[in-house]
């Protein structure tokens, strides 16, 4: 993989002989942590045909979770890439590229290993990295199933059940985890969670077999094995990590006594090995490699990695001297010794970085940049302990750690990191609501219900932590896989048992249980409460840690972009243990009242599938993916629309990466230059804007490297009014001076830090028309507008690097290749550029013409050759796929319908009625079929329909409109919540409906 010679590392030695040798290597010691010997002991006699008699039914129900759930999931599978993750994590197994930070850098390889059997066929990549969800999350289900066996045995001896019963009772719960809401939400699409979870219990799966080991060397060997592969493990999801406190209490209390004492002790041991993993080794580590290299590189002129290289030294010389002289702890070291192991999939990062391919987050392509990226430090901190509240005054700040890069022959300080000071007397223990963000804070002030001006006490910070993060953010995403839910709208409740099943207008998504898992849970939780207090607690645990510590420990924000119930699944995943036992615990009292074992086992059976079946039948609408492709359709259009060697700038993950996927799976549009506005504060991100990828040129920027540095002058630039300086300042002369530091530039904060200035809020950029007209081609009623100059006006009293680094773009393009911006990036960029955005489709290209109107400016013929006669939007026509409110009602199908509206007003607007009535003709076909719901962006498409004649399609949407909204009001209603936007819908579609009815 190091060697290999193609440009980016992307020939055969990366992307076929090195991920088959590297998955071997890293689960080679395997075989010698164990023995090959007892390995071929052990299998002989797992194998041994009486074996296999005397465990027929356990084997067979193995086998048949297994296959059951594979067989569904295969069933619903996506057949593209899904959104969010899903998109970056295949782009980048296939070309074993480095996604954001963390990485995963052993489920690429595994992804890699997936996508070869497409055997070229780039359409079938995101299937095939699917399907390797699908077969982690069978995985899961059978090792799921295996656990409650294991769980169970004790409370079977000791209530001579029969064999029987316990298998039927972990198929029921297993299963019943199968398709519960957010486990198959995850095992249908390339997200990491899938194999996350598969890892997860297999180590607590790790731990329950430890205790039936009775060979005192085989025992110290599985320690040493578990240890491994949990940290192995970690470089699939760090989640898998949450395993060690539940294997922590189980191995604790092998042969101890149950007390407050030893509980205590059992559980705080295994949340310090955990925040010794996840911390001291797989930060401290790469932080000590570092901090050697910087003094031997810097103080005594060694070679980079001098310090990397005297780390392994150190360890393996203090292994070696613990193996030899203290023979004792040999356990203790072999076990660090395979932790440290554990981690080294992460060099394959670090390799690739080097190679600069097109995705490369973060840029750990050194000791410096490795460290930030295991740290995760482009994610901020939030303080967990204690710290501030969201209006505790700041006194002061003071330079915290230095940031170092990595020079020619030394690092450099590139700057100090800033460390904020509160007021002493306004923190608290705890801090829950510490965001200073102004729509964070209007949440806060909501869930906490504080008055206008009202100070947040530590009774309001509790309640906000009851009331949102534990109620709202796990309690409620609980009962939405164990009793029911109202639907996919974002922030929707959890179903009660005496709420309707379902209505006319409800979502595919509402689903109800009536609790019936929830109570079979909770008669399983008491159930082995009682009759096997051990198991109990290492299920409690599990249960507890994966849940209510984990969102204790995330502090999560009031407002996400997007609902979070995946990272709750393990919890999920141990409430169902207790369904598998509550399920056990249903058949013990059956058969204490039935006699007959045939009848027994018959009512067995049908109380066993039946838990699995009513959520099957539930949830598979919801969850089939099968057929639905608008997202990638969609993604396609937009890129599509650009002209050729375009600039596009995108805000984040989620209209980002389903391009990346596009250009770096299939192919489609290399020569289209994405450029991510989130990412474009940081040097790493602007560095590569000087690589070529593909089709793609590097680019000439006016600002070098220096200029640009993170935690350099430039992060952000103030503006501080000159009376010299009077209206705009010209872009050219800005860029050339603030590179050249002019004096009158840069400031000093009272600290003495140096800061860069801007002198006013309007920039003008001349303009060359002639060769706008040349390069440009545009229609008269544009090209006429192109102006000799443009102003672009600052939003705020800053400029963020992202924005200064536009405008460098901007004088350094010269107008060769066109930039668009799509309506993410317009909205989020700290320079208003709306005026100048002509909108052709999907896209707003960034031209020297001024729309000096309040409606917005089009190149019409270009538009509708796009949305109308190129795109490709008839997915959104088959009735049998299902799309979400959350990603695609409102994320796809509004935006989109929103723009064939403003197309079609704009040709209204200029006299042309029959494009017009073109466009709407479209927009029926394409968005207002029956399965799509009515979204309140009818409201302008009833107005539009009506100034087109269309009345009878106008009043058809109206009256659908108003049945719909009218239901939700209802529903909100009854559940004691208002909407504000539901209301204004139904309030004004009525209005618009008894018009057209006169």
């Amino acid at each position: 993989m190091a060697n290999d010679p193609v440009q980016n590392g992307f020939g055969w030695l990366t992307l076929w002989f090195a991920p088959i040798v590297l998955l071997i290597g890293f689960f080679l010691p395997v075989i010698g942590i164990l023995g090959f010997q007892n390995i071929r002991k052990k299998f002989r006699k797992n194998f041994a045909s009486n074996s296999i008699k005397q465990n027929y039914w356990k084997i067979g129900g193995g086998i048949f979770v297994f296959l059951s759930s594979l067989f569904i999931y295969i069933l619903t599978l996506e057949q593209t890439a899904s959104l969010w993750d899903c998109a970056e994590f295949i782009a980048c197994a296939y070309k074993l590229q480095v996604p954001h930070t963390p990485g995963n850098p052993l489920f690429l390889l595994f992804g890699r290993i997936f996508t070869l059997f497409s055997f070229g066929d780039v359409s079938m990549v995101a299937w095939w990295m699917n399907f390797m969800s699908a077969v982690f999350s069978s995985l899961a289900v059978l090792f799921v199933f295996l656990i409650i066996l294991e769980l169970s045995g004790k409370i079977r001896n000791k209530l001579k059940m029969p064999e029987w019963s316990v298998i039927f009772g972990a198929m029921s719960g297993s299963l019943a985890m199968a398709f519960i809401d957010s486990f198959w939400f995850s095992a249908v699409e390339a997200e990491t969670y899938a194999a996350g979870s598969f890892f997860l219990v297999f180590n607590v799966w790790l731990g329950l077999v430890y205790l039936k080991i009775q060979d005192t060397e085989m025992k110290r060997r599985w320690i040493v094995l578990t240890t491994y592969i949990v940290c192995l493990s970690y470089c699939v999801h760090p989640m898998a990590l949450l395993a060690i406190p539940v294997i922590a209490v189980s191995w604790y209390f092998e042969k101890r006594e149950l007390n407050f004492k030893n509980i205590s002790l059992s559980v705080i041991l295994g949340l310090v090995v955990l925040l010794f993993i996840n911390r001291f080794v797989a930060v401290g580590l790469f932080e000590l490699a570092f901090q050697l290299d910087l003094l031997l590189v810097n103080s005594l002129h060694f070679p980079f990695y001098s310090g990397a290289w005297l780390t392994i030294i150190l360890i393996l010389g203090i292994a070696f001297f613990l193996i030899r002289r203290k023979p004792k702890f040999n356990v203790f070291t072999w076990s660090l010794l395979f932790v440290i192991l554990g981690f080294t999939p992460y060099l394959m990062l670090l390799i690739r970085s080097n190679f600069n391919p097109p995705i490369d987050e973060t840029n750990p392509e050194d000791l410096v940049s490795i460290k930030a990226y295991m740290n995760r430090e482009s994610y901020g901190t939030r303080p967990l302990i204690y710290g501030p509240y969201f209006d505790t005054e700041i006194t002061g700040y003071s330079s915290g750690k230095k940031a170092y890069y990595q020079d020619e022959d030394h690092y450099e300080i590139a700057g100090n990191r800033v460390e904020y000071q509160y007021d002493a007397k306004h923190e608290t223990l705890l801090p829950r609501m510490y965001s200073r963000d102004a729509d964070h804070i209007a949440q806060y002030k909501a869930w906490a219900r504080l008055r206008e001006n009202e100070k947040p006490t530590f009774i309001d910070n509790i309640y906000y932590l009851f009331r949102y993060q534990l109620g709202h953010m796990y309690f409620r995403y609980l009962m939405w896989n164990f009793s029911g839910r109202v639907s996919d709208v974002q922030h929707d409740d959890w179903l009660r048992p005496w709420e309707k099943a379902s209505s006319e207008f409800s979502s595919k998504a509402r689903n109800q249980y009536w609790m019936i898992p929830f109570l079979i849970g909770l008669a399983g939780m008491f159930f082995q409460s009682r009759h096997d207090r051990k198991g109990f607690l290492t299920t409690l645990v599990f249960f507890l840690i994966t849940g209510i510590v984990l969102a204790l420990y995330l502090n999560s924000p009031p407002q996400e972009p997007r609902e979070r119930d995946y990272i709750y699944v393990g919890s999920f995943m141990a409430f169902c243990i207790w369904v598998g036992v509550g399920v056990l615990f249903i058949l013990q009292f059956l058969n204490e009242k039935v006699q007959s074992k045939g009848i027994q086992k018959v009512i067995g059976v049908v109380i066993t599938l039946g838990l699995p079946s009513l959520l099957l039948f539930k949830n598979f609408d919801d969850h089939d993916r099968s057929g639905r492709t608008i997202q990638m359709d969609s993604a396609r259009n937009l890129l599509e629309t650009c002209e050729p060697n375009a600039i596009l700038f995108t805000g984040g993950d989620n209209d980002t990466f389903p391009l990346w996927y596009l250009q770096e799976v299939e192919g489609i549009r290399t020569d289209v230059r994405i450029i991510v506005l989130s990412y474009f504060n940081t040097d790493w991100y602007i560095g590569q804007l000087k690589n070529t990828y593909y089709e793609s040129e590097a680019f000439n920027l006016t600002l070098d490297r220096e200029d640009y540095r993170q935690y350099g002058l430039n992060d952000v630039i103030y503006y501080r009014e000159n009376p010299k300086v009077k209206g705009a300042i010209d872009v050219r002369n800005y860029i050339n001076l603030l590179h050249d530091q002019h004096p009158a530039l840069v400031a000093q904060t009272q600290d003495g830090d140096p800061i860069s200035l801007i002198p006013s809020k309007e920039l003008v950029l001349k303009i060359d028309q002639a060769k706008i007209v040349q390069n440009v081609s545009l229609p008269s009623y544009l090209s006429d507008g192109i102006q000799e100059s443009i102003v672009l006006k600052m939003k705020n009293n800053y400029l963020e690097k992202n924005a200064l680094v536009f405008l460098d773009l901007l004088i350094s393009n010269h107008w060769e290749r066109p930039v668009y911006f799509n309506y993410t990036s317009m909205n989020s960029i700290g320079l208003d550029v709306k005026p100048y955005l002509v909108q052709e489709g999907q896209v707003f290209r960034f031209l020297p013409i001024k729309n000096n109107s309040q409606e917005p400016m089009l190149n019409r013929e270009k538009m509708f050759d796009h949305l109308v006669n190129s795109s490709d939007f008839d997915n959104l026509k088959n009735d049998n796929i299902y799309l979400n409110h959350e990603d695609y009602v409102s994320r796809i199908v509004v935006p989109v319908s929103q723009y064939f509206y403003t197309l079609a007003v704009s040709y209204l607007n200029n006299g042309d009625r029959e494009y017009a009535q073109k466009i709407m003709d479209k927009s029926l076909e394409l968005f207002h079929s029956p399965h799509l719901p009515p979204t309140y962006a009818n409201l302008q498409t009833v107005q539009l329909l009506s100034a087109l004649d269309m009345n009878e399609e106008a009043v058809k949407i109206g009256e659908e409109t108003i049945e719909y909204y009218s239901s939700a009001l209802e529903e909100e209603n009854k559940n004691g919540q208002s909407s504000d936007l539901n209301e204004y819908v139904l309030q004004n579609m009525s209005s618009l409906v008894a018009n057209l009815k006169k």
